[in-house]
C-alpha cells in the first residue's frame, strides 16, 4: 500500500525521490515473495533434481529486478538534467512523508 501510494504522490509531486522509494519497496516486497517460493520449492522437491538452486535463481532475479530500478531511475534524473527542472511540489510530498512516518 504505501508503495502505491509513493507511487502516485510521486507522479503528482514530480518528486524522484518517491520513485525511488516505491521502486525500493517493490523490490523489497518482491524479495521476499521470491525467497519465500524458492525455499518452499526447494524443501519439496528431491535435492537431487537441482531444486535446491532455486534461491540461486531467485537471487539472480532480484538483482535483476534492482537493476532495472536503478537504470530507470537514473535515466530519469540524466534526462531531468538536460531539461528544465520541474516543479516539484513540496507540500503534498512533505505532507506524505509525514503521514508516513506516524503511520509506522
Amino acid at each position: 500500500m504505501t508503495a502505491t501510494a509513493d507511487v502516485a504522490i510521486g507522479a503528482w509531486s514530480h518528486s524522484l525521490a518517491l520513485f525511488a522509494d516505491s521502486g525500493h519497496l517493490f523490490a523489497d516486497a518482491a524479495t521476499f515473495g521470491l525467497s519465500v517460493i524458492a525455499a518452499w520449492w526447494a524443501c519439496k522437491k528431491q535435492p537431487a533434481t537441482g531444486t535446491s538452486r532455486l534461491e540461486a535463481i531467485a537471487a539472480l532475479v532480484n538483482g535483476l529486478g534492482l537493476l532495472g530500478i536503478s537504470a530507470e531511475l537514473l535515466w530519469e534524473g540524466l534526462h531531468r538534467l538536460g531539461e528544465a527542472a520541474p516543479e516539484i511540489l513540496s507540500v503534498p510530498w512533505s505532507l506524505w512523508q509525514d503521514l508516513a512516518w506516524l503511520l509506522m
